[in-house]
């Protein structure tokens, strides 16, 4: 978000709609939130993760060896059911989930951060 090529790109990804954004706000970085201890990145191989229903973030994943398993947030029951071993997103859901009893262990990864634009 420092590098202002980056950022001139990012505010007029919809310029061609007539829509150009003025700012843009880091809202987290990305943390894997875990039933199981992982120590490192390489831990993750062969964990099912939930993701978001995006290329990047299943990208993301799949590229650790890990199995992305897109689903809304209202379904991480998935996680207390063991069909899931873990939930990627920012610390902040996993505080208000209320994750930390059946997923005690957190990685903060910061493979990507999340990003919204103010309201």
């Amino acid at each position: 978000m420092d590098d202002p090529e980056m950022r001139e790109h990012l505010l007029n990804l919809a310029a061609d709609k007539d829509i150009v954004g003025f700012a843009l706000l880091v809202y987290g970085p990305q943390t894997i939130n875990t039933r199981a201890l992982v120590e490192d990145l390489d831990d993750l191989a062969g964990k099912r993760i939930r993701v978001l229903a995006s290329e990047t973030e299943t990208g993301a994943v799949e590229a650790l060896d890990a199995a992305a398993v897109p689903m809304p947030l209202n379904e991480v029951s998935a996680l207390q059911q063991g069909a899931i071993d873990g939930l990627s997103t920012v610390i902040d859901v996993f505080v208000a989930l209320k994750t930390h009893d059946t997923a005690p262990y957190i990685m903060d990864t910061r493979l990507w951060y999340l990003t919204r634009s103010p309201r």
